[in-house]
């Protein structure tokens, strides 16, 4: 338990509050942090949109499973690892960084066609139950060397 906003005036580069169920707060509160890595997975009680991200030199994102709202094209460009499973953030598919390597969009209401992420050097790829998106049967073809879920 507890609320995030204590974590204010930390240095924080790296944060994992994996699976802290009953923490509260809204991650405004890492909007001027200098944060390379962010777990929050199953952060279920944690508020907030993810523009309020997008000057962090993230790299590692992990909203799975959280309420935190907002679009797709908000997101740092430096981030190479996302997981956004089962959350209610909007946007295209085109709008992820093209430096991106890992991305999970499993269960979520994102739109486009994912040859939007052909020239994205993609190593695991999760687009199961993404029912808006279009060209999923490609996904293993289009990344042969990477693992794919569809």
């Amino acid at each position: 338990t507890g609320d995030i906003e204590s974590l204010k005036d930390m240095p924080l580069t790296s944060c994992n509050l994996c699976n802290c169920y009953k923490l509260t707060g809204n991650i405004e509160v890492f909007k001027n942090m200098n944060i390379e890595t962010l777990d929050l997975q199953s952060c279920s009680k944690l508020q907030g949109d993810i523009k309020s991200l997008k000057d962090c030199p993230l790299q590692i994102l992990d909203l799975a499973g959280t309420i935190i709202e907002g679009n797709l094209e908000s997101l740092p460009k430096s981030v190479t690892n996302l997981n956004l499973a089962s959350t209610n953030i909007e946007g295209n598919i085109k709008d992820p960084p093209q430096s991106i390597t890992d991305l999970n969009l499993g269960n979520t209401y994102l739109e486009g066609d994912i040859e939007s992420l052909k020239d994205c050097p993609i190593q695991t790829l999760d687009l199961s139950y993404c029912r808006r998106l279009n060209g999923k049967d490609q996904a293993r073809a289009m990344f042969p060397n990477a693992e794919v879920y569809v």
